[in-house]
């Protein structure tokens, strides 16, 4: 594999990867900027620490357990939907019954 240095603006690409491709980002979405379409944030850390990577990871975690439950209140609401209906169904047989 050959070793190749790309300049944009002065850095060079095989020393500053990221420093390179946040300044690349920023160039491509100067003209949406302007235009009012989005922002460009800055960040101040590098990307993917330890404790960044761990809080993606739960945060995946909580919204797999919020899916889960959210699961499984549904298929309760279900179940008690068809309970209702089955003793407003005999509630109803009793009653015409009595008449």
């Amino acid at each position: 594999m050959i070793n190749r240095s790309y300049f944009v603006e002065g850095i060079d690409w095989t020393r500053n990867c990221r420093a390179s491709l946040s300044l690349v980002h920023r160039q491509l979405l100067r003209p949406l900027e302007m235009r009012g379409q989005t922002t460009v944030k800055t960040r101040s850390k590098p990307y993917n620490s330890q404790d960044e990577i761990k809080t993606i990871q739960q945060s995946r975690r909580d919204q797999n357990h919020t899916t889960e439950i959210r699961k499984e209140l549904n298929s309760l609401i279900v179940t008690m939907d068809n309970i209702g209906d089955s003793f407003e169904d005999g509630y109803i047989g009793l009653n015409s019954d009595k008449s």
